[in-house]
């Protein structure tokens, strides 16, 4: 799958730690940068470009579920792991 990474979407005002906590959480985020510089939210491990498609389906498809307890994982669960680790070659 092709994903374009160069897409990029400003978070500030939507629930994002790695911008809206700067400046708020004095011990926890980092302070406001000095004047005339950027906040960059490198401190939280969080990115800003979008979720792929099949992800943010996956994740609506099993909300429409009404449990959401612990589950036994299936035959199938652990055959998609090692297929993607066969697909995905960490080099």
């Amino acid at each position: 799958m092709k994903y374009d990474f160069s897409e990029l979407i400003d978070r500030h005002g939507k629930d994002a730690m790695a911008v809206d906590a700067v400046g708020k959480l004095p011990g926890f985020a980092p302070s406001k940068p000095k004047e005339g510089f950027d906040t960059i939210p490198m401190w939280v491990a969080d990115m800003n470009f979008p979720t792929a498609k099949s992800i943010q389906e996956a994740i609506i498809k099993r909300a429409q579920l009404p449990l959401f307890g612990y589950f036994q994982p299936s035959d199938a669960y652990y055959q998609a792991i090692i297929d993607w680790h066969k697909r995905i070659r960490f080099n």
